[in-house]
C-alpha cells in the first residue's frame, strides 16, 4: 500500500473518531441534572394572577345554561360565547 493511501485512510478513520468523540460529550455535557433549589419559587409551579380591577360574576340564560361574566369599570362582559338555543324544528303549517 501506497503512504498517500495510508495517510488518506487513517485521517479518515482519525476524522471519524473524532466526530464520534465531539458528540459524545455533547450529549454528556447537555444531560445535566435539573437544579433542585431554583432561584425562582414558581418554577415548575402555575399561579392564576386576577387583575383587582375585574369584578368576576356569573349569569343564567333562559335555558339554564350558566356563563361567567366580567365587569370592567361600569360594564359588564360575558367571558365567552352564548351556548346555541335549543331550537326545536317544527313545520310551520300541519300537512
Amino acid at each position: 500500500m501506497e503512504s498517500w493511501e495510508y495517510n488518506t485512510k487513517m485521517m479518515k478513520k482519525l476524522i471519524k473518531i473524532s466526530v464520534l468523540v465531539l458528540f459524545e460529550i455533547l450529549v454528556i455535557s447537555g444531560c445535566k441534572k435539573g437544579n433542585d433549589n431554583p432561584s425562582n419559587p414558581y418554577n415548575g409551579k402555575t399561579t392564576a394572577v386576577f387583575n383587582p380591577g375585574v369584578t368576576y360574576g356569573t349569569m343564567t340564560d333562559q335555558d339554564g345554561n350558566t356563563y361567567k361574566t366580567v365587569t370592567i369599570g361600569n360594564q359588564t362582559w360575558m367571558a365567552r360565547t352564548c351556548a346555541p338555543p335549543n331550537i326545536v324544528m317544527e313545520a310551520p303549517y300541519p300537512m
